[in-house]
């Protein structure tokens, strides 16, 4: 388990299998308080099967990110 901190900027580095990097990954940020969409994006590839994440939190919640590899 990760931790945030408001207001700063969270980073998450997610394996995502079978994954190459010409893919285009895709992400969702939900809170899970209200279920409500927070932010989307693509993710950046890093290496192998390992894409990054980064979003800046504006509240203590717990974040559930969603990714989907096209």
């Amino acid at each position: 388990m990760d931790y945030i901190i408001a207001n700063q900027p969270f980073t998450a580095v997610l394996n995502i299998p079978e994954s190459k990097s010409a893919d285009t990954v895709t992400y969702k940020v939900y809170k899970a308080s209200n279920g409500s969409l927070f932010v989307q994006g693509n993710a950046l590839y890093v290496a192998g099967i390992s894409w990054k994440v980064t979003f800046t939190p504006d509240a203590l919640d717990t974040y559930i990110v969603e990714v989907n590899d096209q």
